[in-house]
């Protein structure tokens, strides 16, 4: 028979708790690190403790790599106390994009304008003040810039909308101004002459004298 007493005494399994299911921010193209510290705040709030062993918190282990990418992962932690009892408990991970890009907008400029309506939008004096507009993301390399400027500018202010989205469609707006001023006219008479109006043309400084003999 088998008496009671003389049975071995059943080594319990540890107790292993694991963080809720979490959303930490991607830093980079691939991801987030590891290392990042979202990421082992997340990992450190595991803990384990066994019957026998007592604390097991620093043998806890998990199944991810150096990087973990966007979108969710599940992050399984396991510990084994000394008797080779292991326990295993998974979690979700969620690596997401939300913050918008960087941008670096170009000055407010002034222009000359290149006909009696404005100026193109294309013209070379332009082009300085167009490409003065850049746009950075942590996550995404090269993100989609766009600006909402017509073809042709009027005289006056033209405020221009800059736009860049990314990857994830995180969208960031910003504006700056061109100011078109009117083409300056010289003057095209000379000496004493004197202009009857817009487009007429100087009036000949004689012509009041020829008017005079003439009612004679």
């Amino acid at each position: 028979y088998t008496n009671a007493d003389d049975a071995s005494p059943v080594d319990a399994s540890p107790v292993l708790s694991v963080p809720e299911s979490t959303t930490v921010e991607a830093t980079e193209p691939a991801g987030v690190a590891v290392a990042d510290e979202s990421v082992v705040i997340f990992l450190s709030s595991a803990s384990a403790t066994d019957p026998e062993d007592g604390d097991l918190t620093a043998l806890i282990s998990n199944n991810l790599g150096d990087v973990i990418g966007i979108g969710e992962t599940s992050v399984v932690f396991s510990v084994a106390d000394s008797a080779g009892n292991s326990v295993n408990a998974s979690v979700l991970l969620i690596v997401s994009d939300t913050i918008a890009p960087t941008l670096s907008l170009p000055a407010d400029v002034t222009v000359t304008a290149t006909s009696g309506s404005g100026i193109s939008s294309s013209d070379p004096s332009l082009t300085s003040f167009f490409d003065g507009f850049t746009a950075s993301d942590s996550v995404d390399d090269n993100p989609t810039v766009s600006n909402d400027a017509a073809a042709s500018l009027p005289i006056g202010s033209t405020q221009v909308t800059f736009t860049a989205t990314d990857s994830s469609g995180n969208m960031s707006t910003g504006t700056s101004t061109i100011t078109v001023q009117q083409q300056y006219q010289e003057s095209s008479g000379s000496g004493g002459g004197c202009s009857i109006g817009p487009g007429k043309g100087p009036i000949d400084p004689s012509l009041p004298l020829l008017v005079a003999l003439a009612m004679l």
